[in-house]
Parts: C-alpha cells; sequence; structure tokens
C-alpha cells in the first residue's frame, strides 16, 4: 500500500493512508517537518524520545507534552524568552478575573547597570 506525504505550509508534512496491509510498516514525522508541533529543537528532542519510548518500551509510552514551550530569540542587545499563555490566551482560557500579570525593570548581570530590560509574568 501507498502512502501520501505532502508538504504542508512552511514545509510541514502531513501523511495519510488507511492502514498498511503489513503491520510492519510504519511512516513517522518528527520535529521541525512534524504537523502541529512548535518548530522547535527541544520539541523535536522530546518527539524522538517519545518515539523511542513507544517502539522499544510499549507497556510504558511516553506522550511528549507540547506546551509550555519555553522559546527564546537571541538578538543584540537584548534577548528575548518566553514561555507558557500569553496574556491574552490566558485570558481567552481562564477568563480576565483569574489572570494577574506582573511587570518589572531590572539591570542584567552580564550587561552595564545603564541597560534596563522588562520582565512581565
Amino acid at each position: 500500500q501507498r502512502w501520501a506525504v505532502v508538504a504542508e505550509e512552511q514545509g510541514r508534512t502531513a501523511a495519510s493512508a488507511s492502514a498498511p496491509a503489513d503491520d510492519t510498516t510504519y511512516l513517522f514525522a518528527l520535529g521541525d517537518v512534524a504537523e502541529g508541533a512548535p518548530n522547535l529543537t527541544p520539541v523535536a528532542v522530546q518527539s524522538g524520545e517519545a518515539l523511542s519510548a513507544q517502539l522499544f518500551h510499549p507497556l510504558h509510552p511516553a506522550v511528549p507534552a507540547l506546551a509550555p514551550v519555553t522559546t527564546a530569540v537571541f538578538t543584540s542587545p537584548v534577548e528575548l524568552a518566553t514561555v507558557g499563555l500569553t496574556e491574552e490566551a490566558a485570558v481567552t482560557t481562564y477568563g480576565r478575573d483569574r489572570v494577574t500579570c506582573f511587570t518589572r525593570n531590572f539591570a542584567p548581570v552580564d550587561r552595564d547597570r545603564k541597560s534596563v530590560c522588562r520582565e512581565r509574568v
């Protein structure tokens, strides 16, 4: 039986077919090409580990956690990092009355004291 592998938007893949006639034939898409997963190295590594657990320890399968995923952007002079929901997504999910955000300015230890960074949690 043939599998259809289609390149989707942004190079991700989608595979479709009815169950193969031979149960030993499999097709796996992991990491940056997998549909519905963040395009990040830690997610690809975790997906590979989950597949390995499923193949070699089927009684104790691992399911990759796709959220929250820490993301970092390395720029100069200041880096950007995020984890978890955005404020907007948190309000949509939990309601305005259950979401509190805090903002503070701080001086990073690896830069001169004149630099100011902003943190929002």
